[in-house]
């Protein structure tokens, strides 16, 4: 019981956390462009090898694929779960995440380059 509480809180507490930054991140000056910066494609880069490379092992260690997390969590599922509404939230949770993390780091980095001059 104590643990389904601790839980709740390891949980959400960190998006808690995101969202403060977000919202610091971005009422500073300059973040705009910082995020500008991260949203506008480099279209040429699409053709890159390395690129798709680098995006695949990214997406298997931010879903943490083989690592043993998902089988333990779904150890604990009923037989009749429906494995693939699961499977849905964790990618989209976790892509919404992912951006939202990029737009912090960005507007970040965007607020730092307006202090330094940095265009």
């Amino acid at each position: 019981k104590t643990s389904g509480k601790v839980v709740y809180f390891a949980a959400t507490f960190p998006y808690m956390i995101l969202f403060t930054l977000l919202v610091t991140g971005l009422c500073q000056e300059g973040a705009i462009s910082g995020v500008l910066y991260f949203i506008t494609p480099t279209w040429e880069k699409l053709l890159d090898i390395q690129v798709w490379q680098a995006a695949a092992g990214q997406m298997f260690f931010s879903l943490s694929v083989s690592m043993g997390g998902l089988i333990m969590y779904s150890s604990y599922n009923d037989f009749r779960n429906n494995v693939y509404r699961d499977a849905l939230v964790v990618s989209v949770m976790d892509t919404i995440t992912s951006m939202i993390s990029g737009i912090v780091t960005f507007s970040i980095l965007g607020a730092m380059a307006h202090d330094l001059g940095v265009p």
